[in-house]
């Protein structure tokens, strides 16, 4: 086996059991090769994308930021430029991936942009439920610092006042009690809704 053929055959092991999915398009944006793990990862038989526009399978959201990575890849020959972003599936829905696209569209020997990019969908995932817990989080030590201070200062404030018992006529007691009955109760509010935010996110 001649050493160009053995190295034919390495290339396309690597290329069928890479996880990455790789494409190649041209200068007008059209796909001129596919990896095998495409189908893996979107679902699209060998050469399904061959010959299509290749920003037709991006999210329409998600096209002014890829533009700008498109603008950035072409003004940096040869330099990989990393993007994210949802991926159509054949099946019709999206998926979040992320990957870097290279110019070498002025290579003689290539004449292509390359993009490869991976599943990320479980990261993207974590990463989301972890924000909303830092939230959550956030929100309770909010709660913590201010809600909490606001009824516990009133509780100090009236236990002071009834330590003046001589200035304290039963009348005024009466009403000072009543005051310590609804700081207490705010108190205890904040206290529940402190509990339930926690059990929220598994404190």
């Amino acid at each position: 086996m001649s050493e160009e053929n053995l190295n034919f055959k390495i290339l396309k092991l690597l290329l069928t059991h890479n996880n990455d999915a790789i494409v190649t398009i041209d200068h007008e944006g059209i796909v001129q090769y596919q990896s095998p793990s495409c189908k893996q990862l979107l679902g699209y038989e060998d050469d399904e994308l061959v010959g299509t526009q290749g920003t037709d399978y991006y999210h329409p959201d998600d096209m002014p930021m890829f533009g700008l990575k498109l603008e950035e890849c072409l003004s940096n020959p040869e330099k990989p430029i990393f993007y994210p972003g949802r991926v159509k599936h054949k099946d019709g829905y999206f998926m979040w991936c992320e990957g870097t696209m290279t110019n070498f569209l002025e290579n003689k020997d290539a004449q292509c942009i390359i993009g490869n990019f991976r599943d990320i969908s479980e990261k993207k995932t974590f990463i989301e439920e972890l924000d909303l817990r830092i939230s959550q989080l956030k929100k309770i030590s909010w709660i913590q610092s201010h809600l909490i201070r606001s009824p516990l200062t009133n509780i100090l404030g009236i236990v002071s006042l009834l330590g003046d018992e001589h200035n304290v006529d039963e009348n005024t007691k009466k009403e000072i009690i009543d005051m310590l009955k609804v700081s207490a109760n705010q108190l205890d509010e904040v206290i529940r809704k402190t509990v339930n935010l926690a059990n929220e996110i598994d404190i």
